[in-house]
C-alpha cells in the first residue's frame, strides 16, 4: 500500500481531452491507490476499461482527471500521451497520478511509459503510476514499491470505499462504463418524443424579427425558472413547453440568447434540464439541444457527458457550430473559467 500526498479540493468529471471544474471546494485526501480507484469513477462518472487515466493537481488542489483509451500500438500511445499531458499542463497540474486500467500488463507500461514521457517534458511530477483490472492493482514500473510482488497485486473492493457510499448518498449516478453513460441520452420513450413532434407540427413558423426575439425571450425566461426551481419541476418538460424551445434553438440568433442563460453558477442545474430536452427532441431537431446540453456540460466539468452530448449532436447534424465550439475547447482542454459570460443586451437579436 502506497502513501502519496494527493489533496484534490474538488473532484471534477472528465474525459479524454477534457477539462477542470468550477465547484465549491471540497477536502478530498488520496493516499492510497485504492483512494485513486474510487476516486476515477467518481470524477469520471463512469468505471474506465481498457483506458489510461491521469489525476493531475494544481498548486491550489484544484484536480484535473483525463483519460484515453489504451492502445498496444506505440505511435497511438505516444499520441495519446501527448493529448494527457497536454491537458496536465494547461491546467496548471503540479503533481499527478497515473493509472491504466487493462488486465493487459505490457499495454499498461508502453502506454504509462509515454505519458511519463511527455509529463516529464512538462515538468509535471509523477506520484505514482500503477495498474488495476477490477479486482487489484499492480505496480507498473520497477523501482516502485511493491514491485517484487507485481505478480500478485494487491485486492481493492470499491463497494465498500467511503466514497463510493458518499457518491450513493449524494445520488450521483456512475455508470458502468463510457458506453452506458452515452446510451443514458438515448430519447425518452417514444410516446413522450411522439407528443413532441405533434406539438411541433401544430406550431408556425417563426416570422419576422420581432417574433423571433419574443419567443428567444420567452425560451431564456423558461430556462432560467426551470434551473432556478428545480425541485418545483416535474422531470420531463411539457411537450408544448419543449416544442417551443426547441423552434427557439434552431435559429442560432435565438438559440445565442437561451446560451447565455448557461453560465459558471447554473451550470450544474443547467445540465439535467438539457439531458432532458435532448431526450425529448425528435429526429431533426436533436442537433442544436445537444450542442446545448454539450457547453452546459463542459461549463460543469463533466467532460465525459459533453463529449457524448458533441457526439449526438454532430451524429444528427455535422455541421453544428456550437457543437464544434465545444469539441475545440475539450480538445484543447480549456478550462470552464476560460468562458466568458455572453451579455445578452449585447445579442444581434436583442440589440437595438
Amino acid at each position: 500500500m502506497t502513501t502519496f500526498p494527493l489533496d484534490p479540493q474538488d473532484p471534477d468529471p472528465r474525459d479524454a481531452r477534457d477539462v477542470p471544474a468550477t465547484r465549491p471546494p471540497r477536502a478530498l485526501r488520496l493516499r492510497t491507490e485504492a483512494d485513486v480507484l474510487a476516486f476515477v469513477p467518481y470524477s469520471l462518472g463512469f468505471h474506465p476499461h481498457d483506458s489510461l487515466v491521469v489525476i493531475g493537481v494544481g498548486a491550489h488542489g484544484r484536480p484535473m482527471t483525463g483519460r484515453a483509451d489504451l492502445s498496444g500500438d506505440a505511435d497511438e500511445a505516444r499520441e495519446c500521451a501527448r493529448t494527457l499531458a497536454d491537458a496536465v499542463s494547461v491546467n496548471g497540474s503540479v503533481l499527478a497520478v497515473v493509472v491504466a486500467y487493462t488486465d493487459d500488463p505490457l499495454w499498461a507500461a508502453l502506454s504509462a511509459e509515454s505519458l511519463l514521457e511527455e509529463l516529464a517534458d512538462r515538468h509535471v511530477p509523477v506520484a505514482h503510476v500503477f495498474r488495476a483490472d477490477g479486482t487489484h492493482w499492480f505496480p507498473l514500473l520497477p523501482g516502485d514499491a511493491g514491485w517484487s510482488d507485481a505478480t500478485a497485486g494487491e485486492p481493492y473492493d470499491l463497494d465498500v470505499h467511503a466514497l463510493t457510499a458518499e457518491s450513493v448518498a449524494e445520488g450521483r449516478v456512475t455508470y458502468a462504463d463510457r458506453e452506458e453513460l452515452a446510451a443514458s441520452l438515448d430519447p425518452a420513450s417514444p410516446e413522450l418524443v411522439e407528443a413532441v413532434a405533434d406539438a411541433l407540427d401544430g406550431l408556425a413558423a417563426l416570422t419576422g424579427r420581432g417574433a423571433l426575439r419574443a419567443e428567444a425571450q420567452w425560451a431564456a425566461a423558461w430556462v432560467r425558472h426551470r434551473v432556478g426551481h428545480p425541485v418545483e419541476v416535474p422531470r420531463w418538460p411539457t411537450a408544448e413547453d419543449t416544442a417551443r424551445l426547441l423552434r427557439v434553438l434552431a435559429v442560432p440568433a435565438a438559440r445565442d440568447v437561451v446560451l447565455a442563460e448557461v453560465t459558471l453558477p447554473t451550470a450544474r442545474a443547467q445540465v439535467p434540464l438539457w439531458r432532458a430536452l435532448a431526450r425529448l427532441a425528435p429526429d431533426g431537431h436533436r442537433g442544436p439541444v445537444s450542442a446545448m446540453l454539450a457547453f452546459a456540460a463542459w461549463l460543469d466539468g463533466d467532460g465525459a457527458l459533453a463529449w457524448c452530448a458533441v457526439d449526438r449532436a454532430r451524429a444528427a447534424d455535422p455541421e453544428i457550430g456550437l457543437a464544434t465550439v465545444v469539441a475545440g475547447v475539450l480538445e484543447n482542454a480549456l478550462p470552464p473559467t476560460t468562458w466568458q459570460p455572453v451579455d445578452p443586451a449585447s445579442l444581434p437579436l436583442l440589440s437595438a
